[in-house]
């Protein structure tokens, strides 16, 4: 780097935000379009992946399109015809991962989580629709990002599964910093949406606790035990447990599956899985719990639709 700049000129005031085992994440100023943005450098000597299957997926990562996850504004290639460097240009998103919440001492309401659970198994019943199949594989509490008004944020896609690919074995420095948050099956590359699903359950567990899931764990098959670490109703006790179920046979099989139980929950039966889905929709709590209306409402009641373009869902208070 020199002088601030990255990616050939490109991009200007470029400060380091973090390395993961092969990707290398700058906050920058794109010169091109005047706007600032998340940049990710990848070496594709570093990456267990051909130089093909990289290109195709920054391709997918730049056509995916929904409300919880950042968009992907440009792809760039170094290395003449023979590329040797990617740099992906994303979305800038101002808030704070999970984590770092955590660390600051957050405490979070039932609202907010249910906030993030809705939000984000919508993104990935999105991500889990494509043929072939994607599989996100590296949920955990640095890949939720919370935007200053509350809108979550699914990031982390380095380690995305695409199916054209086949079976692929999660490097070990991933698998290291993503021990608790990765279910078994990962391990043994049968990886699946219920994989995701169980990723997604055990962060908002550590959100809620402020535990580390290895603090949790029970047993020979790792059972995470945490009723009495955490501060909620019957009902998201019972689909968090259902979520981070050690057994795959067990836990909810998709995300489609987990949005279905959560518009049961809230008696809105007429808006199908798929529906939630496609509409990105944030879902309230029922009446059973102890949160008042008036924080859902201001917290939750508003959802946004992908497609068409940007609409208000102003969701039914029981």
């Amino acid at each position: 780097m020199r002088n601030g700049e990255i990616a050939q000129g490109r991009f200007a005031d470029a400060r380091n935000l973090g390395q993961s085992s092969s990707i290398i994440t700058w906050m920058a100023l794109d010169r091109k379009e005047n706007r600032a943005c998340v940049v990710k450098h990848l070496r594709i000597e570093e990456s267990d992946l051909t130089f093909d299957a990289l290109k195709r997926r920054a391709g997918i990562l730049a056509d995916l399109r929904h409300p919880n996850i950042p968009d992907t504004y440009d792809c760039i290639f170094e290395g003449g015809d023979d590329p040797d460097e990617i740099w992906i240009a994303q979305e800038y998103i101002e808030g704070r991962t999970l984590a770092r919440l955590v660390s600051e001492g957050h405490h979070f309401t039932e609202a907010e989580i249910f906030n993030i659970l809705s939000s984000i198994t919508s993104a990935l019943a999105y991500i889990h629709a494509f043929s072939p199949r994607l599989i996100h594989r590296n949920i955990r509490p640095d890949h939720i990002l919370i935007r200053k008004e509350g809108t979550p944020y699914l990031t982390g896609f380095g380690e995305m599964l695409d199916d054209a690919d086949g079976p692929a074995r999660l490097p070990d420095a991933v698998m290291k910093e993503g021990f608790g948050y990765l279910p078994v099956e990962v391990m043994a590359e049968e990886t699946s949406p219920s994989s995701d699903i169980y990723g997604l359950g055990v962060t908002l567990i550590f959100a809620l606790s402020h535990q580390e899931p290895m603090q949790m764990m029970r047993g020979a098959e790792n059972r995470l035990d945490f009723d009495g670490r955490v501060n909620v109703s019957p009902d998201l006790l019972r689909i968090l447990k259902k979520m981070v179920a050690a057994d795959p046979k067990e836990r909810y099989p998709n995300a489609d599956a987990v949005l279905a139980d959560i518009a049961a929950l809230q008696g809105v039966g007429e808006l199908t899985a798929a529906q939630i889905a496609e509409k990105g929709a944030v879902v309230t709590m029922s009446q059973k719990t102890r949160i008042n209306k008036v924080l859902m409402l201001s917290l939750l009641g508003v959802g946004v639709v992908s497609g068409a373009g940007l609409l208000l869902l102003i969701l039914l208070m029981l």
